[in-house]
């Protein structure tokens, strides 16, 4: 852009200056008979472009793989139908070979039809006939025998399934038992602390008014006696009543006795065989507290080794239903051998038919096709060269992994390069013409300038966010040997008048 602006303000100028010599060509005129033409100048079109080889390509593989060989390197020169890179082929290259057995296969029966049979043949088929059904047999007697595994397999992973469930349910009986056990011993524990905390100072108090009340009982009854003692003396009373006031004189000194003692036991603590009765129950709590824990740990050990059975039997199972279905797939193949074999055998007696011929000749077609095929896909896994050219650039190393169509190397024939133009615009295409001459610069090489002719114009344009361009192929006179693919070129197409 900024060379298509500096081309405008050299064409304004010249413009200028052929306005001022028009000018001084009308004073001119004024003064002498003569007129003086000024000379038309030259309309230019400026571009910018890339140095292409006339012809080039970004070859690849039709089909994926591994690249095992990569018989070229960049700047090689090869000639037309040289091979460049070979994918890794042995799965093609056995298809080829099961393609060429089929077709000779194929070929074969063809003139085995033809010939017709011979004893040795029906007695073959007939032996074929029964060597199928043999493996028939077998092959029903390999699903029964399958069938009665799977049904083993079921009984079993039945079995540990039951086996997981007892070992659950042991393991929350011996989780409970662990519970109950931690409630022995806290409630073992409380009680061993609160012997050994002794009287509280409320108990002492409630101790000390238990004597207070004896005591003050006592002297009731004492004066009670004393009161029915002097009755008795003046005859107001009996002995009778004298005696009872004695003996609940002597009930209230015994409880009093009684009240005294319970405070003096309160005071001395607990005796040193209560406090070993409660340590003996807190160990014994605690004893059945790791009872009961070992009880968990080999319920839950349990539960691992009933869950690992369930895991082998669930695998003994899977592997079983697996037998059972190869089996019954042995079953149908070994069914459609002796159809097969039985099909044969009747074709041979019946003698050659012409469809038997044609059917023969149409395989003999299919399988040279299969094999036409097969060696078309091998060749596929080589990329050869489609015209001589140079080797410009490797896209890949050896081992590594293609996808179809990912290019592998870049060709093209250096002998001849061409410019192609990249911004030029659809206001600037109208003038241009196949045929009109191009000067042609380069950023690599700012010192030389090179000539050329519009060669070809693209029909089609080619959007772009600046606008709407149109592609120009653009020849040179003369190559230079230092231009390279890929470099900037600048192009100036004079247009003429």
């Amino acid at each position: 852009m900024q060379r298509k602006t500096m081309i405008i303000l050299l064409l304004a100028m010249v413009v200028g200056g052929c306005f001022v010599c028009a000018c001084q060509s009308q004073t001119k005129s004024q003064r002498t008979p003569e007129v003086e033409k000024a000379q038309p100048l030259p309309r230019v079109v400026s571009a910018s472009g890339k140095v292409v080889p006339i012809r080039w390509a970004a070859l690849s593989f039709p089909l994926g793989g591994e690249v095992e060989e990569l018989a070229v390197e960049v700047n090689d020169e090869v000639e037309e139908g040289e091979v460049l890179a070979r994918l890794k082929a042995t799965k093609l290259e056995q298809a080829v070979t099961q393609a060429e057995a089929a077709l000779a296969t194929a070929q074969a029966r063809l003139a085995q039809v033809k010939a017709g049979a011979r004893p040795q043949e029906l007695e073959a088929a007939e032996q074929e006939v029964a060597a199928a059904k043999a493996n028939l047999s077998v092959a029903q007697a390999g699903l029964e025998a399958a069938q009665a595994a799977r049904d083993q397999a079921q009984a079993a992973l039945k079995g540990a399934r039951m086996g997981r469930d007892a070992a659950q349910a042991a393991l929350k009986s011996a989780q409970a038992e662990v519970a109950s056990a931690q409630a022995g011993v806290a409630a073992a524990k409380a009680e061993l602390t609160l012997l050994k905390a002794g009287a509280s100072e409320r108990e002492r108090a409630i101790a000390k008014l238990e004597i207070d009340q004896a005591r003050n009982n006592l002297w009731g009854a004492q004066a009670q006696r004393d009161s029915i003692g002097g009755a008795v003396d003046r005859g107001e009373m009996r002995k009778a009543d004298l005696d009872a006031a004695e003996a609940a004189v002597g009930n209230a000194h015994v409880a009093m006795q009684i009240a005294e003692l319970r405070y003096e036991e309160l005071e001395a603590g607990p005796r040193k065989e209560e406090v070993d009765r409660a340590q003996a129950q807190v160990d014994a709590a605690q004893a059945a507290l790791r009872r009961a824990e070992a009880q968990v740990e080999a319920a839950q050990a349990q539960l691992q080794g009933a869950e690992a059975q369930v895991a082998v039997a669930q695998a003994q199972l899977a592997a079983a239903e697996a037998q059972v279905a190869t089996a019954k797939a042995q079953v149908k193949g070994a069914e459609a051998q002796v159809a097969q074999a039985q099909a044969r055998r009747d074709l041979l007696k019946a003698g050659a038919r012409a469809e038997d011929v044609a059917l023969a000749e149409a395989q003999v077609k299919e399988a040279q096709a299969a094999l036409e095929a097969a060696r078309a896909a091998l060749s596929d896994a080589q990329l050869v060269a489609p015209f001589a050219g140079t080797v410009a650039r490797l896209e890949v190393r050896e081992g590594e992994v293609v996808a179809p169509g990912q290019p592998i190397l870049y060709l093209g024939d250096l002998s001849e390069l061409q410019v192609e133009t990249t911004d030029l615009s659809e206001v600037d295409i109208a003038g241009v013409k196949v045929g009109q001459p191009v000067d042609i610069t380069f950023d690599a090489l700012p010192e030389r300038k090179l000539t050329g002719r519009v060669k070809r114009i693209e029909p089609m344009a080619t959007p772009s966010k600046g606008g709407t361009n149109y592609t120009v192929i653009i020849s040179f006179d003369e190559l230079d040997p230092d231009l390279r693919w890929g470099m900037t070129a600048f192009v100036d197409i004079l247009l003429g008048d």
